[in-house]
């Protein structure tokens, strides 16, 4: 059900997200389970283990993981008296003349193992979070190729046994938060079940698992992930050039004009939008209205309204994207925080597709965006207009005119 939840909602996110490399190291612990175990009646053995893993991250919740490495542990009986264990590989009840041996009691198998894993991450966490939370909780069904190589040792007894070659089949768990950028830390842990022979090469008797377990973190370096360190402002600094008449917009922020309502959009400082909304009746209707005498026009509604940072989206894409979020989470925030503000939404799309496709999905980005919005706490009476404005042939390019604009009244 994991599965198949990750994979429907990792195929509404990929359209979202670009995908990116990933390399790291990991080490820990390891534990084995066999005839012998690590951890019997009498003894606690923590093996270690070191290697390094590699992968690609498709979108924010599925990732194809590689992983090398190598490990050694040590495992003695588990209440495995009175078997004896002959130097012909047989077990008995007792010493057997003219044969080496001891009690399993006495003995103690050391094993070496190197493992090649392939892994597919899935970050639950993120079926239920935007993209960019900084922690993850990963569930990774993993195969596996492990070599073993194996001694038995006593006072009595000693004996080597040639390398085996296993097929593994497990899964991995794995909680993780990015400490930089593109630097995380995970603390992970699996199990590994193996096929064939016993990897302790003692006889199979009463107990019948066959498993390697290990412990320990992950240090990933994800090369092309995009998510900032820490929120960037959300808003341009924009002021009103009075000598040209025109918008001057800071850091190329694109700013819509839209007169199809016959209303002229002026741009203007963030805080001059808070303080107008603070005035009274008289003083605010003489900011936001006035005669156009210039050219002996009727009169226009002449509105103060400024453009938020814009939302971008991906080709044919409706959810926010990945890099987008910290930017929404910000909107989302100053929005909330000044109450009065009445805001519109714009949807546009590029040239790619039909007029009529287009208008379709501009106007599904525009209520895309009211509805995250009022998920993240906006009221709903403070919307007014909700529109798709389909293709925006005067963009520079695709990249620019696939985008959501939220204006503030």
């Amino acid at each position: 059900m994991i599965l198949c939840n990750a994979l429907s909602i990792s195929t509404l996110r990929a359209q979202d997200s670009t995908g990116h490399w990933f390399f790291g190291i990991q080490g820990g612990t390891s534990l084995g389970q066999c005839t012998f175990r690590s951890i019997t009646d009498d003894n606690s053995n923590l093996g270690g283990s070191a290697g390094i893993f590699g992968g690609y991250s498709f979108n924010p919740v599925l990732s194809l993981e590689a992983a090398a490495s190598v490990g050694s542990m040590k495992l003695n009986a588990q209440g495995c008296d009175p078997y004896w264990l002959s130097d012909d590989e047989n077990v008995y009840f007792a010493p057997v003349i003219d044969h080496n041996g001891d009690f399993y009691r006495n003995i103690t198998a050391k094993d070496k193992f190197s493992k090649v894993a392939l892994q597919l991450d899935i970050d639950i966490l993120k079926l239920f979070t935007e993209p960019c939370n900084r922690f993850s909780l990963t569930v990774a069904p993993q195969i596996s190729v492990i070599n073993t190589k194996n001694k038995l040792s006593s006072d009595n007894y000693n004996q080597k046994f040639g390398s085996q070659t296993h097929f593994g089949y497990g899964a991995q768990v794995a909680l993780g938060c990015f400490v930089a950028k593109k630097i995380e830390i995970q603390l992970f842990g699996g199990v590994t079940a193996l096929t064939g022979d016993r990897f302790d090469n003692i006889p199979k008797l009463h107990h019948t698992s066959n498993h390697i377990f290990d412990a320990g973190i992950k240090i990933a370096y994800r090369a092309g992930r995009k998510c900032a360190e820490r929120p960037t402002p959300p808003f341009a600094d924009v002021t009103t050039d009075t000598t040209q008449n025109q918008p001057v917009v800071a850091d190329n922020e694109i700013i819509n004009t839209d007169t199809t309502d016959n209303q002229q959009v002026v741009v203007v400082d963030i805080h001059d939008i808070v303080n107008t909304s603070n005035a009274d009746d008289n003083d605010q209707k003489s900011v936001v209205t006035e005669e156009n005498n210039d050219n002996n026009q009727p009169k226009n509604d002449k509105t103060k309204r400024t453009t938020l940072p814009l939302i971008h989206f991906a080709n044919n894409g409706l959810s926010i994207p990945q890099q987008e979020y910290p930017k929404f989470r910000e909107i989302a925030d100053y929005l909330k925080e000044n109450p009065q503000m009445e805001i519109s939404i714009y949807g546009y799309c590029s040239k790619t597709g039909t007029e009529e496709y287009n208008l379709h999905l501009s106007q599904r980005r525009a209520d895309a965006i009211k509805h995250r919005l009022m998920q993240a706490g906006v009221a709903e009476e403070r919307f007014g207009e909700v529109v798709g404005k389909g293709i925006d042939h005067s963009a520079p390019d695709n990249k620019s005119a696939r985008r959501v604009e939220i204006i503030v009244e």
